[in-house]
């Protein structure tokens, strides 16, 4: 089993990678370098390779939700 490494979405703005807000199953994105939250919505657009499921309205990217269980 491999496990492939974390991808983290870039602000739309400034292109540096955001932190990953996450609270009561809703995800957040912040820019340390423009310090301030960034839309969800423009984050999608500016990495669609993270959000192929967004489009279909289906919660979390690929790679970001830690809260899925393994059996």
């Amino acid at each position: 089993m491999t496990i492939e490494p974390r991808r983290i979405p870039a602000c739309p703005d400034c292109s540096r990678p955001l932190e990953v807000l996450k609270s009561c199953g809703a995800s957040s994105y912040f820019c340390n370098h423009c310090n301030e939250l960034k839309g969800s919505a423009r984050v999608r657009e500016a990495n669609p390779s993270l959000f192929s499921d967004a489009a279909s309205g289906a919660g979390d990217p690929a790679g970001l939700n830690d809260s899925k269980e393994q059996h």
